[in-house]
């Protein structure tokens, strides 16, 4: 291959020295960016990978590390009616926990020295205590050379309220049939719908990867489609790149 490759995937899941930018409109206060981990993820995945980012919007809490991400889903059980008259009277009624879930999203057989590098930094940061706690957060995260010659990009899309979008950057040399997606942990089903699309079954609400498309850097779209062989997910083209 000697042109850049671009392939872009949107994910949604529902339970269900860089240049600064504005909070997007829809996003008043600026919770749907990526967040880097100074301690306070660390404790958030089911995992001895470092959370080295994480989105923590609400019912959105999805988690970075070197090989890939993790979505935490949470099921809440709200109080019953006695449970909250107790609660009025001074008691402390035991309450069922929150139900938690975790779906990691690894990319296999992914390089060792993947160097992960956020953009678009944002003008506010959160705080986790001290000084020394403010996080930055930035609206784009790319993994260099994940594989040899590839590169993703995560972006938190501004036309949509949830979910996240990844870009595949194939760069002269790559291989596309090296990158190959897995969905583990609490996954009770995949799979390529008639739309082309992935859909992942969770215990609440699914994952879905929407079908790719992609274009070479001078505009010219290549047909591409997701395949799915034995729960693993990769690409194919249908025309020669």
């Amino acid at each position: 291959m000697k042109k850049i490759l671009v392939l872009l995937a949107c994910v949604i899941a529902f339970n269900a020295g860089a240049r600064t930018t504005k909070i997007n409109s829809g996003d008043i206060f600026g919770t749907r960016v990526f967040i880097e981990n100074k301690g306070q993820f660390n404790q958030a995945i089911k995992s001895s990978e470092k959370v080295e980012f994480g989105m923590d919007n609400g019912d959105e809490r999805i988690f970075f590390t070197k090989k890939g991400l993790t979505y935490v889903l949470v099921q809440t059980h709200p109080m019953k009616e006695w449970e909250r008259e107790a609660v009025e009277h001074g008691k402390n009624p035991k309450l069922k926990p929150n139900d938690i879930y975790y779906v990691n999203m690894n990319w296999l057989n992914a390089n060792p020295n993947v160097i992960i590098e956020e953009s678009e930094k944002q003008g506010h940061y959160f705080t986790y205590g001290g000084p020394e706690s403010n996080a930055n957060c930035y609206k784009k995260i790319t993994y260099k050379n994940i594989y040899n010659n590839i590169d993703i990009e995560y972006i938190i899309p501004d036309d949509k309220e949830v979910g996240i979008k990844y870009n595949v950057i194939l760069h002269p040399g790559a291989n596309p049939n090296d990158i190959k997606i897995a969905y583990t942990g609490d996954v009770k089903k995949i799979n390529l719908t008639k739309d082309g699309n992935i859909k992942i079954k969770t215990p609440l609400e699914p994952i879905i990867e929407h079908a790719p498309s992609s274009y070479y850097l001078s505009k010219e779209n290549v047909k591409s489609l997701f395949t799915l062989t034995d729960d693993i997910i990769g690409f194919n083209f249908l025309q020669c790149i």
